[in-house]
């Protein structure tokens, strides 16, 4: 207990986890903002406008229409109709006034500024959310151990603690702990602020105890999400004992797998490229259903042929990423365990 202490008061104290919580918080700073800039209330005005903008485009709808109706009759009435209305004769301008008669003016609803809607969008705003905030906690991740690995503090730690896997096991708690506690105050921020935005300039209409549930249980998600993407880092940075080993294969990861599976799957035409993918697992994990399609296979009829799809859901996508986060911290344990720290 005393060394996990140690190692949360060193991990609040890092300069680099400032530096970043400033960032991020800036980031979420930028789309409230951005949010309530573009959300515009609607009150008895706006709705008023919206009305009358609605009949302008009916009446104006009905005079075309009318318009049209007229040259209909001009046309399969004279002595040489042009073919423009068909062979229809006198019966198709017939049909274009029963449309002019049949429609009605436009919900003005639709002609409404854009507002914010918490009970839809919230969602959206979330997804981005999971994205800082795992970008994040991998950075950090990677930093707590890389750090030490660098600057030779590692040894030090050792030679104090030599109980290698329980240090290294300590360190990843604390990374994991202090990652939870800045997760879970910002996703409180960024979802605290985007009520109130909806409160200010939005709608909160349907934002029922059933719909903060299901909010809830996404921002647990997101968190795990995180916590899954700090020690992914830390691991990474560990096995290659620098934090920028950590950020190099993140990188090389992304452009190599996620760009180059849809190239080298797509020329061998595999199926469902996509499963192979750790982002498909991700989407799944936050939506807790992807499914991937396959349109008109073999173009053709019979066996094996027309539209198929593939479903990754929630119980797959936390066993693939369960199984790379075990793999890989199991791996940086023993790895610890065995190599030379000097």
């Amino acid at each position: 207990m005393r060394l996990l202490r140690t190692e949360l008061s060193r991990f609040f104290a890092r300069r680099f986890l400032h530096v970043l919580s400033i960032f991020i918080l800036l980031i979420m700073g930028t789309v409230l903002a951005a949010v309530a800039g573009n959300s515009t209330p609607v009150g008895p005005e706006q709705y008023a406008a919206a009305k009358d903008a609605a009949q302008r485009d009916f009446e104006l709808n009905k005079q075309m229409l009318q318009l049209e109706y007229e040259n209909c009759v001009e046309d399969v009435t004279s002595p040489t109709p042009s073919g423009t209305w068909g062979n229809g004769g006198i019966e198709v301008c017939a049909g274009i006034l029963e449309k002019a008669r049949a429609i009605s003016p436009s919900d003005p609803v639709a002609y409404l500024p854009d507002q914010f809607n918490l009970r839809y969008e919230l969602d959206t705003w979330l997804y981005l959310a999971a994205l800082v905030l795992c970008l994040f906690a991998f950075t950090i991740g990677a930093s707590f151990v890389g750090a030490e690995w660098t600057s030779g503090g590692m040894t030090n730690l050792a030679l104090w603690y030599p109980r290698r896997v329980a240090l290294l096991a300590t360190k990843l708690t604390a990374a994991l702990l202090g990652t939870a506690a800045v997760g879970a105050a910002y996703l409180a921020l960024w979802t605290g602020g985007l009520g109130l935005v909806a409160q200010w300039r939005g709608v909160v209409d349907g934002a029922t105890a059933g719909f903060w549930q299901s909010t809830a249980l996404l921002c647990l998600r997101v968190l795990v999400l995180a916590l899954a993407s700090a020690a992914i880092g830390f691991a990474l940075a560990s096995l290659g004992r620098h934090t920028a080993s950590a950020l190099g294969i993140g990188i090389g990861y992304a452009i190599v797998v996620e760009l180059g599976t849809l190239l080298v799957f797509g020329v061998l035409n595999a199926s469902f490229p996509e499963r192979f993918r750790l982002s498909t697992y991700i989407g799944a994990w936050l939506t807790q259903r992807v499914e991937l399609y396959e349109y008109d296979v073999c173009a053709g009829v019979g066996p094996g042929c027309g539209n198929r799809f593939y479903v990754v859901d929630l119980a797959a996508s936390s066993a693939v990423l369960g199984t790379v986060v075990v793999l890989l911290a199991g791996a940086a344990l023993f790895a610890f365990r065995r190599r030379d720290i000097a």
